[in-house]
């Protein structure tokens, strides 16, 4: 490791982002509200960062703001072209989405341009990246579910080896699709759930 010392980088965690505020959740917010938090955090000197900047501080002791952040969103939902990259190319910022893979397959295959619900397909996926203000990670092929397993978790009598087998297959075939149809590399992985 080439970092000397701790910097503490703070994560905003968003998923969905929607007018309608009768559908604000935790993790949902309207546009307006986003953009008033990033517009926030850019007036108090904060920079926003990719996690492959993270990474690069880390191993290559490349420096990072003096005041640096991270914004992302899970799932890769539509709204997050229609919505986000406006608003980030507006500021010059950058947010990183993870994606998964089961529901950009559903969308590539019947695209469905509703914000309320549909994802992003590969295309779009490859249009944020190309933007320079988005950076995709891998957040499963099929592991986001509250079924049994509760995202990528290990199951009660499930062997490690199994456990590791499944994880394995289920990342690999996200990481493979992205690489296949986008070009991209995801280099973190995103927990479905936030389970582990």
């Amino acid at each position: 490791h080439y970092a000397h010392e701790k910097v503490a980088v703070p994560i905003l965690m968003y998923h969905s982002l929607l007018k309608e505020q009768k559908r604000a959740r935790l993790y949902v917010v309207s546009p307006d509200l986003f953009e008033a938090g990033l517009r926030y955090l850019k007036e108090r000197g904060y920079e926003t960062i990719f996690v492959q900047d993270l990474i690069d501080y880390v191993y290559e002791g490349k420096p990072l703001p003096e005041f640096p952040v991270m914004i992302t969103l899970d799932d890769g939902y539509y709204n997050n072209l229609v919505y986000v990259l406006p608003i980030l190319e507006r500021l010059d910022m950058k947010a990183v989405i993870s994606v998964v893979g089961l529901y950009t397959d559903i969308f590539t295959d019947a695209p469905d341009p509703n914000p309320n619900y549909a994802h992003l397909t590969y295309a779009q996926i490859r249009e944020m990246a190309d933007s320079g203000h988005v950076e995709i990670q891998n957040h499963s092929y099929d592991m986001h579910s509250m079924d049994r397993r509760m995202g990528a978790t290990r199951l009660p009598g499930e062997s490690f080896e199994q456990y590791c087998a499944v994880l394995t297959e289920d990342t690999l075939k996200m990481q493979n699709l992205l690489i296949e149809k986008t070009g991209i590399r995801p280099k973190a992985y995103t927990y479905p759930l936030g389970q582990l």
